[in-house]
């Protein structure tokens, strides 16, 4: 790889995992196809996890652990340093260095999360920062993977790996079997406090507000438990009570449910 960038090649294309102990610098215009494989930084990176410096171009589908650190005035990032190009699709994770965003500099950052004590999910500059709640529920690997917009043909590039609960890449970019869609239930009146419980077995329910989150596979049965609202009360769903994620999902309404307690 740092062969391939001395010789100023503008498409590479990884043909097995590859892991660096030291950051690159990429000087001119570059696309890095991962091709379903692992770029990672596993070393002491300086300035940036994977890139230290991103001139123009992109850094797409890249994920990093390692410890980022830099000089006294050095421009810091997870996964790239200065960033002064296009930096997408990946994330960066590392508990000891929570809250440090995904690329420094004055680029441009879309679709990519950093491992943070509070999240910016669903706020209106949403600056890519989730929990490890979040990442190990299956949120980022949804996000990261296009949403239901589909921008990787609704096909699985990131699947939620069950070691380590964080994103991983896909080599088979169309494997159904790991895709993650996001089922919301939300409350639309009620008392303040009180809500049914949804939840899938094997999967992490995540509470914001009034709607309940979970990230699965198709073809699981969800459950919603009505149990703890008091005697007196009625609980009536919209489209219907959600009972399982089938196995084609057709539109993003498939996907959300309501409810009210009167």
């Amino acid at each position: 790889l740092r062969e391939a960038l001395a010789n100023g090649a503008v498409g590479i294309r990884l043909t097995k995992d590859v892991q660096l102990s030291a950051t690159l610098e990429i000087r001119g215009e570059l696309t890095l196809d991962l091709n379903g494989y692992v770029l990672q930084m596993t070393g002491s990176g300086s300035a940036g996890g994977i890139v230290g410096w991103v001139r123009s171009g992109s850094v797409e589908y890249c994920l990093s652990t390692a410890t980022v650190s830099g000089g006294e005035n050095a421009v810091t990032g997870g996964l790239v340093g200065r960033n002064e190009g296009t930096v997408t699709k990946g994330y960066y994770y590392n508990e000891t260095a929570k809250n440090t965003q995904v690329a420094g500099g004055t680029g441009t950052v879309t679709n990519s999360f950093y491992l943070a004590d509070s999240s910016t999910f669903g706020a209106e500059n949403d600056a890519g920062a989730r929990t490890a709640a979040e990442f190990a529920a299956g949120r980022v690997v949804w996000e990261l993977s296009g949403k239901f917009s589909g921008s990787n043909g609704n096909y699985a590039i990131w699947r939620l790996d069950d070691e380590s609960k964080r994103p991983a890449l896909v080599k088979d970019g169309r494997d159904f079997s790991n895709t993650l869609w996001e089922m919301t239930l939300e409350k639309t009146f009620g008392p303040e406090n009180m809500a049914v419980k949804f939840s899938a077995e094997g999967y992490t329910t995540l509470t914001e507000g009034n709607t309940q989150y979970i990230y699965i596979r198709t073809n699981t049965e969800v459950s919603v438990d009505a149990s703890g609202i008091p005697e007196g009360y009625a609980v009536r769903y919209s489209p219907k009570m959600p009972t399982k994620l089938e196995s084609l999902v057709w539109n993003e309404s498939d996907l959300r449910f309501y409810y009210n307690i009167s």
